[in-house]
């Protein structure tokens, strides 16, 4: 247990206990184009309630119409469909188009005729991907309750399938990306997507996330960083933002308290990592009391949750030391050429966003930011004479200092993370040049490889913007001018105009860490 209250919040709230009236419906749709269909089908149907839900009952009079409506609603459970409509076989051409053009495979289809002569029932069936075939004739009260239940639960568990399957993906793609900014969110919101499949619930969640406040006895606060569902409005809010007083004082009790509980309709699982200031609560809410056996089975997800979440916080610590190595190691280098550790912060921060600008992803981007630092680690092989150097390097001088490029790599190229494997490419490609006269190998355009690109023109850009044992600063107005006209020449121009685009932001960084 940690001391200081602060962590995530998971909310995963289901089917709110309503009444059938206020609950949401499920939705059948009726094609035919008799008026009597239609109004013998809301007759027999007009009280319809199943699991605590009414029914919505749409009509359309042709297939046309019914395209329409099922672009407009594709939470539709189930169609009553005729087969002669506008034509013998438009109830027929509408199957096709629903399973092949509109491609939902998920809607039940219950192929209904008053001719069936016109649509033999074996072929239908084997040619068409429907999922009944009645004749009008044969479809009295009961059996058309009993045909549209069972097509409703069917289209629920195909729902909940396909939700189960949406929700590993989730996960997969969460843990592609635990180093992103939002991984963790993305993490959980697929967890309780899965949950929710599991138990038969609905699609809403919400995850809250409370860094840990320095106040103590101070009330915690919690910051929302993933929903889904009625609670997507949510994310970015605060625990005062929850709309249920309920919910919101059971949370104070649990968060007080900091154990987990099951009560009513809720589940507040609590959970605290060790050597962590961060703690997690999950919330399920049903739409009534959770039986015994889902209690057993949330317990049982319970526990792999709070070990993902453990796993979650050792792969930030690790993250967190590489960074500060990384960092470290740059600053060292650079003190020994007498310049200053800010260099590299402002190389990092530069480089990322300029990768950001030039549209690539959140996870590759911060691999150029952790990589960039180590652009220069090769100098660890110059000697002092030559990087002190005040004044220009002789030509021996200067095939000693461009040796670095290949020192670096050497170094860095044997690193077993993608960190290092990156860092190594750009230590080697950063003095390569666009017009193919860099060193040390000429390489030229997009040849350069992306990460030596970007480092080519932050490096340069904080270079000229502060003090050199060999050179004066220049002002920002100057250096910006430089890569302006080295455009082409030395730097891959479409990367100096994304530089360009975000000037602002790059002046704001260059104040941030001022020497």
């Amino acid at each position: 247990m940690t001391t200081t209250p602060e962590g995530d919040l998971e909310f995963l709230p289901e089917e709110i206990p309503v009444p059938a009236s206020t609950a949401i419906p499920w939705k059948l749709l009726v094609v035919d184009d008799e008026p009597e269909v239609h109004l013998i089908t809301r007759m027999v149907l007009q009280d319809y309630i199943f699991e605590g839900r009414a029914l919505t009952i749409l009509e359309a009079r042709s297939a046309e119409e019914a395209k329409g409506l099922l672009m407009a609603h594709p939470d539709i459970a189930v169609i009553l469909l005729d087969v002669v409509m506008e034509t013998d076989h438009s109830g027929l051409d509408l199957v096709r188009w629903i399973r092949q053009d509109h491609g939902n495979f998920l809607v039940r289809i219950i192929l209904r005729t008053g001719q069936p002569g016109a649509a033999p029932e074996k072929k239908v069936i084997l040619e068409y991907e429907i999922n009944d075939y009645k004749s009008k004739t044969e479809l009295t009260s009961i059996k058309l309750f009993t045909a549209v239940t069972s097509a409703i639960r069917a289209w629920r568990d195909l729902k909940i399938i396909k939700r189960s399957k949406e929700g590993f993906q989730k996960i997969v793609n969460a843990s592609r990306e635990l180093f992103g900014s939002r991984a963790v969110g993305h993490f959980i919101e697929g967890v309780l997507t899965q949950l929710t499949s599991l138990l038969y619930f609905d699609d809403e969640s919400l995850y809250l996330h409370s860094e840990g406040l320095a106040l103590q006895g101070s009330a915690e606060e919690y910051r929302i960083v993933a929903g889904t569902g009625t609670f997507h409005s949510l994310a970015g809010g605060t625990l005062d933002t929850v709309p249920d007083l309920e919910l919101r004082g059971l949370l104070t009790e649990v968060i007080r308290d900091q154990t987990s509980r099951f009560a009513d309709n809720y589940y507040l699982g609590f959970f605290s990592q060790e050597d962590s200031h961060q703690q997690h609560i999950l919330v399920l809410r049903t739409s009534e009391p959770i039986k015994s056996v889902d209690q057993e089975i949330i317990d049982l997800f319970a526990t792999n949750v709070s070990v993902a979440l453990e796993n979650v916080n050792l792969n930030q610590k690790i993250e967190s030391t590489q960074k500060e190595i990384i960092f470290t190691l740059g600053e060292v280098l650079e003190s020994r050429s007498k310049e200053t550790g800010n260099h590299v912060r402002r190389v990092a921060a530069f480089s990322y966003q300029l990768a950001k600008q030039a549209g690539m992803t959140e996870s590759e981007a911060q691999m150029i930011r952790l990589a960039s630092p180590m652009h220069d680690v090769g100098k660890i092989g110059v000697s002092d004479s030559i990087l002190n150097k005040p004044g220009p390097l002789s030509p021996e001088e200067l095939t000693e200092m461009r040796k670095h490029t290949l020192v670096g790599y050497e170094i860095l190229r044997y690193g077993g993370s993608g960190i290092l494997q990156t860092a190594a490419v750009i230590a080697l490609t950063h003095h390569e040049r666009w017009d193919g006269l860099g060193y040390p190998h000429g390489l030229q355009g997009e040849n350069i490889p992306f990460g030596g690109r970007v480092t080519a023109i932050t490096d340069v850009f904080d270079a000229l913007c502060h003090i050199r044992v060999y050179k004066k600063a220049w002002s920002t107005e100057e250096a910006w001018a430089y890569l302006k006209e080295y455009s082409g020449k030395l730097f891959d121009p479409a990367l100096i105009d994304a530089f360009f685009q975000i000037k602002p932001l790059v002046e704001e960084i260059l104040s941030h860490y001022d020497d």
